[in-house]
């Protein structure tokens, strides 16, 4: 039997994707998703998930997109001169120090728990925790907060893992763009034989905020119609993959 987490990436970006976000878990095959605390609607993002799913909602840690939690004057190395956060994860990481980096992530986890909400996992908006760096603090938090961390690849699994993180055993992250199919999907799901797959999704209803802020924006709701669709259900049944969350992984403390 294969295990599968199907994870919404960017819940409370926009008030779009919060409700894509909501219909996704209620009605199709969404299992958790992450959340960006620095972002406008961050908290009806928080209250949606209190009310709905408040055990399949993580953080969205996030160093790219928007403002800081923080006063940008207090993590300077971040910021550029509007106080925004560099959009590009190079520029950032030319320019970031550890001291600001830990400020920021530590203050956005802080923001997230005075919610009333418990953190079921961690993963990073642009994949921030590729940089070893970055990497080392995720880690730290986890362990901290008792929760999985997402994975990309075999190198970031190991690494976790040796700092006695948890971690799915496979990550997709095929389902974007154009590979935002139905046929691409189900791909996916006959490319591993083994342990826990986490997808990587981001649906959402392309509103103006979105417009304003993403150059992500219509395949988003091609996504929550694909994820939506009653037919999957059987989809996984026929290939025997039972649908899991990151709590499930966090209960059991490893692969399940």
């Amino acid at each position: 039997m294969k295990k599968l987490i199907v994870n919404a990436d960017d819940f409370g970006l926009t008030p779009g994707i919060n409700r894509a976000v909501k219909q996704g878990v209620i009605e199709g095959i969404i299992t958790d998703t992450t959340l960006m605390v620095n972002m406008p609607a961050a908290r009806e993002a928080m209250d949606i998930a209190m009310e709905c799913f408040p055990d399949r909602v993580g953080i969205h840690l996030n160093l790219t997109c928007g403002r800081p939690v923080l006063d940008p004057a207090e993590v300077p190395s971040l910021v550029d001169k509007s106080g925004r956060f560099y959009r590009r994860r190079a520029a950032l990481m030319e320019r970031a120090t550890l001291r600001d980096i830990e400020k920021e992530l530590r203050a956005q986890v802080d923001k997230f728990l005075r919610s009333g909400l418990k953190p079921s996992h961690l993963d990073c908006h642009h994949h921030l925790h590729l940089h070893p760096m970055v990497a080392e603090i995720v880690a730290e938090l986890a362990l901290e907060l008792n929760v999985p961390v997402r994975a990309v690849d075999s190198q970031t699994r190991a690494f976790f893992k040796s700092r006695g993180v948890i971690t799915p055993d496979q990550f997709s992250v095929d389902f974007y763009g154009e590979g935002a199919s139905y046929q691409n999907l189900v791909s996916i799901l006959d490319s591993y034989s083994y342990g826990v797959m986490e997808i990587m999704t981001h649906p959402g209803y392309c509103d103006q905020e979105l417009l304003e802020i993403s150059t992500y924006t219509h395949f988003r709701e091609k996504e929550l119609e694909i994820l939506t669709n009653p037919f999957l259900r059987g989809v996984l049944e026929e290939k025997d993959i039972v649908l899991v969350s990151f709590n499930d992984l966090k209960t059991e403390k490893g692969s399940l």
